[in-house]
């Protein structure tokens, strides 16, 4: 069984890959303003109609949005998910 200590560092050494992060934001934000505002094919609370759920959904995928170029912008090393499978080695 690990140590405390080893257990420590690899919790330090774990990196946030931003570009899931920065998808989720895209996605919450499409699919928000598409099939909330757009089409009102439903909302995120269904008993209030458009409220303001409506607007922190749309507002929590501009947050994943920033959150994720912000994590590049920081130069932090991190290893794509997908660096493997498309032969992106560094």
């Amino acid at each position: 069984m690990p140590d405390t200590a080893s257990r420590a560092t690899a919790a330090t050494n774990h990196r946030v890959d931003p570009l899931p992060v920065m998808g989720w934001g895209i996605l919450n934000l499409v699919e928000g303003v598409i099939d909330h505002h757009i089409l009102g094919i439903h909302d995120v609370v269904e008993a209030l109609g458009v409220s303001i759920y409506d607007y922190a959904f749309l507002g929590s995928g501009v947050l994943f949005i920033a959150i994720g170029f912000g994590l590049i912008r920081s130069g932090q090393k991190y290893e794509s998910l997908l660096s493997p499978i498309a032969g992106m080695n560094a």
